[in-house]
């Protein structure tokens, strides 16, 4: 005849769950504890686990199993999972009216601020703007606390611009497409050298390789 025993997990948290190893047997926490029935011939527990939501589980052992009719207590204490603690980020730019982006994703117009942003780590912040460089940094912030970003913004550099004036013998014969393609006109024969005059600021006379023309 097998004689029952008992294992009795106090907890400080009533409505927890306990189980054994690795199993569902177990039992919930009512008035501070709760009891599991358990046999002699059965196998002894090696762990206890007791969770709850919002608490941090608990994983114990089990340091002794009971004798007959007899009542072994194990003791686990749940602790509350700490709520994310949040800060800001202030974000400026000169000039102002830039798009500031946090971590890839939320996007405000300078001047701004991103309200609860998880603290305790580091955030990127990306500025842009037409007709400037972008900017990036990365900011830390702290629980409760603003960080600061002030961009100052640097002007893209001005394109050069430049003219190209083409002379050929005879003349009206050549014709030329943008990108790196040149259309080949009638009675174009073997390349030959003419004159180019790249003007940009200052005139410099260069020589270029171009189909010598067919009268």
């Amino acid at each position: 005849m097998a004689l029952t025993k008992w294992i009795r997990v106090n907890c400080n948290v009533n409505g927890a769950v306990v189980t054994f190893d690795t199993s569902s047997v177990g039992c919930s926490i009512t008035n501070g504890y709760c009891d599991t029935e358990v046999v002699t011939t059965g196998t002894p527990y090696k762990t206890f686990t007791v969770k709850k939501s919002g608490y941090q589980t608990y994983t114990g052992q089990v340091t002794s199993w009971p004798a007959n009719g007899q009542t072994v207590n194990l003791y686990a204490t749940l602790n509350p999972i700490p709520s994310p603690s949040y800060g800001s980020i202030q974000v400026t730019s000169q000039p102002a009216g830039a798009i500031a982006i946090l971590d890839g994703g939320t996007r405000q117009r300078t001047p701004t601020t991103f309200s609860s942003v998880r603290a305790g780590t580091s955030h990127t912040i990306q500025i842009t703007m037409s007709g400037y460089q972008s900017y990036g940094t990365s900011v830390y912030v702290n629980a409760g606390q603003t960080a600061t970003v002030d961009a100052y913004l640097t002007p893209n550099p001005p394109q050069q611009t430049g003219s190209l004036n083409i002379n050929s013998q005879p003349e009206g014969r050549i014709s030329m497409w943008t990108g790196d393609l040149w259309r080949k006109p009638p009675r174009i024969s073997s390349p030959t050298l003419l004159p180019v005059h790249i003007l940009s600021g200052c005139t410099r006379q260069a020589m270029m390789n171009m189909p010598r023309l067919s009268p």
